[in-house]
């Protein structure tokens, strides 16, 4: 008795079932090796014609691979494969010249029906969903299924300004802040006058905004007032020679005779 034909191995344009027995036989097969069906010719020929139309067929199809279990959202970054599917992603996006815009790559993660690889051959969609495994599930689906969403060139152009606008921000906050620290190594008025910021006066007057005035409410509010109008003083106190030394015998010399009493008595403290 003949060993049942394993369906699952048929191929496109090589079997035809048989109409007598529904075995699968061999696309040229006179007879039915089953049962015994003889084909005539022009069975044969509608046959192999019909499956030459199917062949061709499926070689116009086309496939994608989509997202079926996304990340919920937000997650992205703090998923425990990040870096590993982030480096599959880049792959895709080297390809499309896309590297430089990151929101994609979580747009793929954590959109569900979300394709990134799109109208390819069935070959190449299989090889790139295989390489996923375990990181994020994917299938592959027939290019033109319902459900599927697509990244379009509005989408990746939004992106692109939500990006420049994030790194203008960061660029902004990190200005802001040199400037700052500029700001607190700086003691205008004193520098200007004895040229000097590393000058001892000017060393204790700064040590003493540092760890006095800062930890006060009014100290903080005269250091405020002080770096908005301290370079404004200095540059005129700078251009005067008069003016520069009355400031520093008169108010500079004393307040740091001061502070340095103060901070010897805190020392003793």
């Amino acid at each position: 008795m003949p060993v049942p034909h394993d369906v699952s191995r048929q191929q496109v344009g090589e079997t035809k079932e048989c109409p007598s027995c529904a075995e699968i036989i061999k696309i040229k097969a006179r007879k039915c090796r089953y049962c015994g069906h003889v084909f005539s010719d022009e069975e044969i020929k509608q046959s192999i014609e019909e499956a030459e139309r199917l062949t061709e067929a499926e070689a116009k199809k086309t496939y994608d691979v989509v997202n079926v279990s996304p990340l919920p959202s937000g997650t992205y970054y703090e998923y425990e494969h990040h870096s590993e599917l982030d480096s599959l992603l880049l792959e895709y996006l080297y390809a499309k010249n896309l590297q430089s815009v990151w929101d994609i790559r979580t747009w793929f993660a954590e959109t569900k029906g979300a394709a990134i690889l799109r109208n390819v051959s069935k070959q190449e969609a299989e090889s790139y969903a295989s390489k996923f495994k375990s990181l994020l599930e994917v299938k592959v689906v027939e290019s033109g299924t319902k459900d599927v969403v697509f990244l379009t060139e509005e989408m990746i152009e939004n992106m692109r300004k939500k990006q420049e606008k994030k790194q203008a921000e960061r660029l902004a906050e990190h200005e802001r802040e040199k400037a700052l620290k500029a700001q607190e190594k700086s003691c205008y008025v004193a520098t200007s006058v004895y040229g000097d910021q590393c000058h001892g006066d000017v060393v204790t007057l700064r040590a003493f905004r540092d760890d006095y005035l800062s930890k006060t409410n009014l100290g903080r509010r005269f250091i405020s007032w002080y770096y908005t109008n301290g370079s404004l003083l200095a540059n005129r106190i700078a251009g005067n020679e008069i003016v520069k030394m009355a400031v520093k015998y008169v108010i500079l010399i004393p307040l740091v005779f001061l502070v340095r009493k103060h901070l010897k008595h805190s020392d003793h403290l």
